[in-house]
């Protein structure tokens, strides 16, 4: 049950220093290349499948994390939290960034 209310809870200001990350993780520095060789080169193929290869998982991401947001409330993510033993005073959006990019950097 997705409570449109829960939305109204975040730091929506925190978003925009995600965008680096997220691009990342589509890992553009690895799929340009094979794409290109295996298109022969055409750059509108390159292109289309490009773009159409980043919509559809952006598309589900966002979907993904719509449902989660609207699901959970502050009060549960909070309890969430403190169970597995994350101080949830912490900003959770920095938290979050900060172990994604190291795990990133780890793993590229």
């Amino acid at each position: 049950n997705v409570d449109p209310a829960n939305y109204a809870q975040g730091d929506w200001s925190a978003v925009p220093n995600t965008v680096p990350v997220i691009a990342l993780a589509f890992v553009f520095h690895n799929v340009v290349p094979v794409t290109a060789q295996a298109l022969e080169g055409d750059a509108a193929k390159c292109r289309t499948a490009l773009v159409a290869g980043t919509a559809i998982p952006l598309a589900m991401f966002a979907a993904w994390n719509a449902a989660l947001l609207g699901s959970v409330g502050e009060r549960q993510a909070i309890e969430a939290l403190d169970a597995i033993g994350i101080d949830p005073r912490r900003r959770a959006e920095t938290l979050a960034v900060e172990e994604f990019v190291a795990l990133a950097r780890v793993l590229s």
